[in-house]
């Protein structure tokens, strides 16, 4: 959750009027616990199969990559390669691990103002 949280702490710090940045703990606090409530099922075991726990969320990444790349789904699946392998770290850290931090912080601009996130978060994923 470093990732997130580091993410989100540099965007609060780094705001160009000081007393906005004067308050980027408090902000980083606030917006990470709001992320935490939202991501939750993730990391609660009880949900894991459920739609909205990991592994419901890793078979839409899956269901839409075989959907819009057959070739691909079909390497990852011939070879073994199990979406666990990288879909849980893209998911769990909203793909923050995978790219710098400015890509991600472009990234993360378009996916706060998606009013669905989960369902955008899984198609950047595929």
């Amino acid at each position: 959750m470093n990732e997130l949280l580091g993410t989100m702490y540099y965007v609060f710090a780094s705001d160009e009027d000081k007393r906005w940045g004067d308050h980027a703990e408090a902000d980083t606090f606030h917006c990470f616990s709001k992320l935490m409530s939202e991501m939750e099922d993730l990391f609660i075991q009880t949900k894991d199969h459920t739609a909205s726990g990991i592994q419901g969320r890793m078979e839409e990444v899956i269901r839409l990559l075989t959907r819009h790349d057959t070739e691909v789904s079909q390497v990852l699946m011939d070879q073994g390669i199990s979406p666990s392998f990288y879909a849980i770290r893209w998911l769990t850290t909203l793909l923050s691990r995978e790219f710098n931090l400015a890509d991600t912080i472009r990234l993360w601009d378009s996916l706060w103002t998606d009013t669905d996130r989960h369902t955008f978060l899984s198609s950047l994923c595929c």
